[in-house]
This record gives C-alpha cells, sequence and structure tokens, in this order.
C-alpha cells in the first residue's frame, strides 16, 4: 500500500515540478517581452526630450527624426510644430528688427 502512495506522490511531485517549470518559462518570456517593449516606448521619449532640450538651447534645425504612431507620434508631430512655430516667430522678429 505504501508503494502505491509513494508511487501516487512520485507522480504528483512530477506534475508539480513541470507546472512550476512552465510558470517560469512564461514568467522569463513575460520579462523579456516586457523588457524590449517598454525600450520601444522609452527610447523615442528620450530622444524626443533631448530634442526638446536642443531647441530650448536655440538650436532650432535640429531634425526630428521619429515616425512612430500612437502617442509618441503625436508628441513627436506637437514638438516638431512647436520647432517650426519658434523658429518662424524668431525669423519674424529680427525681420522687425531688421526694418526699423
Amino acid at each position: 500500500m505504501k508503494q502505491i502512495e509513494r508511487g501516487y506522490l512520485s507522480q504528483y511531485e512530477k506534475k508539480f515540478q513541470m507546472f512550476y517549470l512552465i510558470i517560469l518559462a512564461a514568467l522569463i518570456v513575460l520579462l523579456v517581452v516586457i523588457y524590449f517593449y517598454s525600450r520601444s516606448v522609452i527610447r523615442p521619449i528620450r530622444y524626443l526630450s533631448e530634442v526638446a532640450d536642443k531647441i530650448s538651447m536655440g538650436e532650432l534645425d535640429t531634425p526630428i527624426e521619429i515616425k512612430a504612431k500612437g502617442e509618441v507620434g503625436v508628441l513627436a508631430d506637437s514638438i516638431e510644430r512647436m520647432q517650426t512655430s519658434v523658429k518662424t516667430a524668431i525669423e519674424r522678429l529680427q525681420k522687425r528688427r531688421e526694418s526699423k
């Protein structure tokens, strides 16, 4: 009778170990996916932050080379419009000063 119980426990333990290995593998895959997805979001935002800093320092010809979609793309378009508006405003001010 004890051998049957040991055999049953052994099978149960093997299934339990297999379950834990599957969960561990799924967690590893999930972490890798999260890592690469977060990099794909963070990298363009960091780049846009650097571009915004350059624009604030007066480097108005800094190219914005992001062709992203979604919120990051909208942010890139907004920064590009801001850059163009600031550049145009500065050019207008310079023309006014030269005409006086």
